[in-house]
């Protein structure tokens, strides 16, 4: 298995540990804390994002560049992605007439390569290491 494909189904692998924090962290704000549902959707997407850099950063991609600006990097690699996600689930929804949970799920799914390529080619690229087999 090449170095690109093993970095993948790692980064897949941290994108789910991220989607299960992200709504885990939604649902205790809005149904726990009666938080507004946007400030939690904020909050869980800020925690969410960490989440993934954290485990990307050291076990997908073992960057050793410098933390604040790849965690820079990645936040708006990972802000662009949820526009993106956004925008797909627009179309579906109102377009195809999908239901908003499949929806987010094939949203999700088209922008992880998105989230995959910036982080492998700008954000943990200063160190070489997320450029190899390429």
């Amino acid at each position: 298995m090449n170095q690109t494909l093993k970095q993948f189904i790692k980064f897949a692998i941290v994108g789910t540990s991220s989607t299960i924090v992200d709504f885990a962290v939604l649902n205790l704000l809005v149904l726990v804390f009666h938080f507004n549902v946007y400030l939690s959707a904020t909050i869980s997407f800020i925690l969410a994002v960490t989440n993934g850099f954290i485990w990307n950063r050291f076990w997908t991609f073992r960057s050793e560049g410098k933390k604040t600006l790849e965690y820079g990097k990645f936040m708006f690699v990972n802000t662009i992605g949820l526009g993106m996600n956004l925008a797909i689930m627009f179309v579906l929804i109102h377009y195809l007439d999908l239901w908003y949970n499949f929806a987010k799920a094939i949203a999700i799914v088209i922008v992880m390569f998105w989230n995959f390529y910036g982080s492998k080619k700008w954000v943990f690229k200063d160190r070489g290491i997320a450029t190899t087999d390429y």
